[in-house]
């Protein structure tokens, strides 16, 4: 299992990253939907809003698919939702701090 610390980095600098390229996101929102409170990863709206679930393994990739469409898409009529987004982490972003380390300096040295 990954700690939550971690998939909270990744996500933040995946907003960070969307933010330099002009896009407008919100991390960790709060979204009131007809089935309760709900808590994607990200939250882009431009041009629309699209919740994100982001998640390090295949098999995680499959239950956010699932949460996408049944959280949020389900509702989108009510929720002004365009679409959304799951997305699957590099899984050498989890193994471990030297990794991480490496790879978070690659993100920040690219244009």
């Amino acid at each position: 299992m990954i700690p939550k610390a971690t998939e909270n980095t990744i996500s933040s600098l995946l907003r960070d990253e969307l933010q330099r390229l002009g896009v407008r996101v919100e991390l960790f929102p709060r979204i009131t939907t007809p089935a309760g409170s709900r808590e994607p990863d990200l939250l882009c709206v431009d041009a629309g809003t699209y919740p994100v679930e982001a998640k390090f393994t295949e098999r995680d990739l499959v239950q956010a698919i699932a949460k996408v469409q049944n959280d949020y898409l389900k509702h989108h009529r009510v929720l002004g939702i365009k679409g959304g987004f799951a997305i699957l982490y590099p899984e050498e972003l989890a193994t471990g701090p030297s990794l991480f380390s490496s790879s978070l300096r690659r993100v920040q040295a690219s244009p």
